[in-house]
């Protein structure tokens, strides 16, 4: 399983996606990615660990910044590899960098590196 960059939060003994604040009271747990209304609401309380993370794939030749899984056995991805986004027709420019799609299959040496917050300090209601 690829894991797209973001937050994750540990709770009720499974990984859930994160969008949003985690040093609040409450925070909001997504099955999948965070684009719609949060799966579940907990107290910040149940939550044991908080991982960043952040996952890069070779696609194509290129270097990438893997994203969300946008349809089944494909992710959308960031790059700033000007010579792959000229290549493949990537949309995005110099400034901001390029975005494409990708089927995961079509990935190698995919690496994930998580971070763990030392500390969130919480912000009480």
């Amino acid at each position: 399983m690829i894991r797209g960059g973001g937050t994750y939060a540990i709770c009720r003994g499974r990984t859930w996606r994160v969008s949003g604040r985690v040093d609040g009271p409450e925070i909001a747990l997504y099955d999948g990615p965070p684009s719609t209304s949060p799966t579940l609401r907990v107290s910040a309380t149940e939550v044991t660990q908080i991982e960043r993370v952040k996952c890069t794939a070779t696609w194509r030749n290129g270097r990438i910044f893997v994203g969300d899984e946008v349809s089944p056995g494909v992710v959308g991805f960031y790059s700033d590899d000007q010579a792959l986004a000229e290549e493949e027709g990537l949309y995005g420019d110099t400034y901001s960098g390029w975005r494409g799609r990708a089927a995961i299959c079509e990935l190698t040496d995919v690496q994930e590196m998580v971070t763990i917050p030392s500390r969130v300090r919480r912000v009480e209601a």
